[in-house]
């Protein structure tokens, strides 16, 4: 069952814990006074609780789902081949992945940011953030020019605000406020800090990770914009000026080679069964279901209940193939995904 991979990943902490300090009793999925503080926590446990300023509706679908993700991603890490970043993998994926949906409860809130009349400059000035962050090269898959037109698209042909796209900058602007923060304080108790590479707190500091800020919030920009695979969509993203996001063969399709963090996130986030099966319990959501790697390093998804009607979820699953480089395959109640 998943949720025993869950366990089995949780007992073996140095799989998913980055700070030595970060300790919970019991696993999130087990425990619910954990799992409402879990995403605080690890944030906190880094001194980085002010990424989470935002004064936004508590969404515990969503908070479960980004937890499930992490744990998600962890197990199926191995089949990306994700080669050995700095600082390290789970520092990075724990920012990316638990703050990849943040960006949701403002997409949520219409009335107070109204989509067709939030341009994303607005929206940026509302949440205290300065205009300059639109000319950041974010080493993104998209240019900013191709997300900014994108943000409009789903603005105005659809009338929401996109989480993935503000939630990513918002991150960024954060990320960086909150450096600027802890080295003010650390230059209060030592005037003669080197102020681009100092320890504060017993936690490490660093100019240069201005870079892996972007690499995550690249990807949460990156992971909610939508490639068009059909007729429909292509049209509408001509008459957009979103050529680029076109996809008119299967070499353009996102792949594990070409960006494995970004690669991992989407394929962990539409793998992840909670926020589907939003009408159950998360508990009886993962013990319905098998999900693991076999020895050829394929995915196998397997439902082990009769009464749960999946096929839906399954059918999102195997749409992977028509905008990622993966093949799907099913075989009555179960998926193998194979990375191309």
């Amino acid at each position: 069952m998943l949720i025993e991979k869950y366990r089995e990943i949780f007992r073996d902490s140095p799989k998913w814990r980055y700070y030595d300090d970060l300790f919970f009793y019991d696993n999130p999925f087990d425990n619910e006074t954990v799992r409402e503080s879990f995403i605080y926590t690890y944030f906190q446990t880094g001194r980085k609780e002010s990424v989470l300023d935002t004064k936004i509706p508590e969404d515990k679908l969503r908070d479960i789902h980004s937890i499930s993700t992490f744990f998600l991603g962890i197990l199926l890490e191995p089949i990306c081949k994700i080669p050995e970043l700095k600082p390290d993998f789970r520092y990075l994926w724990f920012i990316a992945c638990l703050y990849h949906d943040y960006g949701y409860f403002i997409e949520k809130e219409k009335n107070k940011y109204p989509p067709r009349k939030t341009s994303l400059s607005k929206l940026l000035s509302d949440l205290g953030i300065k205009q300059n962050l639109l000319k950041t090269d974010f080493k993104s898959l998209y240019s900013i020019e191709t997300i900014k037109k994108y943000n409009d698209y789903c603005r105005k042909e659809y009338d929401f605000i996109n989480h993935g796209i503000i939630g990513g900058l918002l991150l960024y602007d954060r990320l960086m406020k909150n450096f600027e923060k802890n080295k003010q304080n650390a230059l209060q108790q030592n005037p003669n800090l080197d102020c681009n590479d100092f320890v504060y707190k017993n936690l490490h500091w660093s100019k240069s990770h201005e870079d892996f800020y972007k690499l995550v919030a690249s990807s949460i920009i990156s992971h909610n914009i939508w490639l068009a695979c059909d007729d429909n969509n292509k049209k509408k993203y001509k008459n957009n000026n979103l050529d680029n996001l076109i996809i008119d063969n299967p070499n353009q399709r996102i792949s594990c080679e070409s960006d494995p963090f970004l690669f991992l996130l989407l394929l962990a986030d539409t793998i992840e069964p909670i926020k589907f099966f939003s009408q159950y319990k998360h508990s009886c959501i993962l013990e319905k279901l098998h999900i693991d790697i076999n020895t050829k390093n394929e995915i196998i998804i397997s439902v082990v209940d009769n009464c749960l009607q999946f096929q839906n979820w399954f059918d999102k699953i195997i749409d992977l193939k028509n905008w990622a480089k993966v093949s799907v395959e099913q075989f009555d109640k179960t998926l193998k995904i194979k990375i191309e």
